[in-house]
Protein backbone atom coordinates (compact mmCIF):
# COMPACT_ATOMS: atom_id res chain seq x y z
CA UNK A 1 0.00 0.00 0.00
CA UNK A 2 1.67 3.18 -1.07
CA UNK A 3 1.04 6.65 0.63
CA UNK A 4 -0.97 7.99 -1.98
CA UNK A 5 -3.47 5.07 -1.07
CA UNK A 6 -3.14 5.95 2.87
CA UNK A 7 -3.98 9.52 1.97
CA UNK A 8 -6.93 9.06 -0.29
CA UNK A 9 -8.21 6.57 2.54
CA UNK A 10 -7.94 8.61 5.25
CA UNK A 11 -9.67 11.71 3.46
CA UNK A 12 -12.03 9.88 2.58
CA UNK A 13 -12.53 8.67 6.84
CA UNK A 14 -12.43 12.77 7.19
CA UNK A 15 -15.10 12.80 4.72
CA UNK A 16 -17.45 10.81 6.43
CA UNK A 17 -16.45 12.53 10.10
CA UNK A 18 -17.81 15.36 7.92
CA UNK A 19 -20.90 14.56 7.02
CA UNK A 20 -21.22 12.78 10.37
CA UNK A 21 -21.06 16.15 12.08
CA UNK A 22 -22.82 17.86 9.80
CA UNK A 23 -25.63 15.08 10.51
CA UNK A 24 -25.46 15.64 14.31
CA UNK A 25 -25.09 19.37 13.95
CA UNK A 26 -28.65 19.50 11.82
CA UNK A 27 -29.99 16.77 14.26
CA UNK A 28 -28.97 19.13 17.64
CA UNK A 29 -30.81 22.38 15.09
CA UNK A 30 -34.15 19.95 14.53
CA UNK A 31 -34.13 19.07 18.39
CA UNK A 32 -33.34 22.80 19.19
CA UNK A 33 -36.71 23.88 16.53
CA UNK A 34 -38.96 21.41 18.14
CA UNK A 35 -38.02 22.45 21.78
CA UNK A 36 -38.53 25.87 21.00
CA UNK A 37 -41.87 25.37 19.51
CA UNK A 38 -43.21 23.30 22.25
CA UNK A 39 -41.93 26.43 24.76
CA UNK A 40 -43.81 28.79 22.54
CA UNK A 41 -46.92 26.34 22.70
CA UNK A 42 -46.27 25.87 26.59
CA UNK A 43 -46.10 29.57 27.00
CA UNK A 44 -49.29 30.42 25.12
CA UNK A 45 -51.02 27.93 26.93
CA UNK A 46 -50.00 29.28 29.93
CA UNK A 47 -51.39 33.01 28.79
CA UNK A 48 -55.05 31.54 27.96
CA UNK A 49 -54.99 29.91 31.21
CA UNK A 50 -54.41 32.90 32.88
CA UNK A 51 -56.76 34.82 31.02
CA UNK A 52 -59.66 32.23 31.31
CA UNK A 53 -58.75 32.08 35.63
CA UNK A 54 -58.86 36.40 35.36
CA UNK A 55 -62.28 35.89 33.50
CA UNK A 56 -63.40 33.30 35.61
CA UNK A 57 -62.89 36.05 39.04
CA UNK A 58 -64.85 38.65 36.89
CA UNK A 59 -67.98 36.50 36.44
CA UNK A 60 -67.94 35.20 40.41
CA UNK A 61 -67.25 39.32 41.06
CA UNK A 62 -70.18 40.16 38.83
CA UNK A 63 -72.06 37.40 39.89
CA UNK A 64 -73.33 34.68 37.57
CA UNK A 65 -76.34 34.52 36.48
CA UNK A 66 -78.83 31.34 36.27
CA UNK A 67 -82.31 30.59 35.09
CA UNK A 68 -84.89 32.11 38.35
CA UNK A 69 -86.82 28.78 38.54
CA UNK A 70 -90.81 28.54 38.19
CA UNK A 71 -90.06 31.93 35.87
CA UNK A 72 -90.73 32.43 32.40
CA UNK A 73 -87.27 33.17 31.47
CA UNK A 74 -86.33 35.61 33.90
CA UNK A 75 -82.53 35.62 35.34
CA UNK A 76 -81.27 35.84 38.46
CA UNK A 77 -78.03 36.19 40.17
CA UNK A 78 -76.72 32.75 41.54
CA UNK A 79 -75.53 33.43 44.69
CA UNK A 80 -78.35 35.03 45.40
CA UNK A 81 -80.46 31.96 44.81
CA UNK A 82 -77.78 29.88 46.52
CA UNK A 83 -77.26 31.83 49.74
CA UNK A 84 -80.83 31.15 50.56
CA UNK A 85 -83.18 29.15 48.56
CA UNK A 86 -86.04 29.09 50.54
CA UNK A 87 -86.14 32.26 50.79
CA UNK A 88 -86.36 32.77 46.76
CA UNK A 89 -89.04 30.27 47.00
CA UNK A 90 -91.26 32.11 49.64
CA UNK A 91 -90.88 35.05 47.49
CA UNK A 92 -92.12 33.56 44.28
CA UNK A 93 -94.67 31.64 46.15
CA UNK A 94 -96.45 34.95 47.12
CA UNK A 95 -96.03 36.68 43.57
CA UNK A 96 -97.99 33.46 42.34
CA UNK A 97 -100.74 34.05 44.66
CA UNK A 98 -101.13 37.92 44.22
CA UNK A 99 -101.53 37.36 41.22
CA UNK A 100 -103.60 33.88 40.90
CA UNK A 101 -105.72 34.20 44.09
CA UNK A 102 -107.22 31.13 43.77
CA UNK A 103 -103.89 29.47 44.61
Amino acid sequence: MGSSERSERNNGNNNSATSTDEERKDKVKEMAKVAGAAAVAYGVCSILASISNNNEEEEEEDGRMMKAPGQNGEYIKRKDFERNPGEYFRKNCRKVKTINPAL
